[in-house]
């Protein structure tokens, strides 16, 4: 899949994208939901359009669309041929991105956002600056993987299936010696620092 990364997975809204222009293709659409390593402002524009935009993969595009779910242009505004399109359509998410930024501006001018850092829930940004420090989640057999919002919400969603307060992980963080660790809450927050303090953390909630 050309728009699958690391940093964001395939997934499902519950409704079926419409293509009017051809429809025998419009199953070949595959949801994706928005990399955790773009920047604050895009992320804070995606939240703003929380439910009204869902990012597509299809016929080689990046396809964001709107509660309508349309995936190309179609129709030409009469009673017989309602019109309809995407949001948006994009070669990259670097293009989607600067979509998303100038939006936010528009946005922000109108008075419909904040500063961009102070719309980020606590831990996310906890988890955009240890991303954006090159930090890495180290598991039990020794792989690595980048710290990111998909991993979090792994994370926090095997703490509430397996009924467990919180789930921890040795962390690394390049260019520092010592021990560090992770924990991850089932209420959604976040620890992070040397083993002990994370120990700490554990045993005081």
């Amino acid at each position: 899949m050309k728009f699958l990364r690391t940093d964001n997975h395939a997934t499902y809204c519950g409704e079926n994208p419409v293509d009017m222009n051809d429809r025998e293709m419009e199953s070949t659409a595959i949801e994706l939901t928005l990399p955790t390593g773009l920047s604050a402002k895009a992320q804070a524009c995606w939240d703003y359009f929380d439910g009204t935009a869902f990012a597509y993969e299809y016929k080689d595009r990046l396809v964001v669309t709107d509660e309508g779910l349309y995936l190309t242009e179609h129709g030409d505004g009469s009673a017989e041929a309602p019109y309809g399109s995407p949001r948006w359509v994009c070669d990259s998410w670097e293009e989607l991105e600067r979509i998303l930024e100038e939006t936010y501006d528009d946005l922000k001018e109108d008075g419909l956002l904040g500063d961009a850092e102070e719309t980020l829930p606590p831990a996310q940004r906890h988890i955009q600056t240890l991303g954006n420090n090159g930090a890495s989640i180290k598991r039990p057999d020794g792989t690595t993987e980048p710290v990111t919002m998909d991993f979090y919400r792994r994370a926090v969603e095997q703490c509430i299936r397996g009924g467990f307060n919180a789930v921890t992980y040795e962390l690394e963080l390049p260019g520092i010696d010592g021990e560090f660790m992770i924990a991850f809450w089932r209420t959604g927050h976040v620890d992070s620092g040397s083993t002990r303090s994370v120990f700490d953390c554990l045993a005081s909630r």
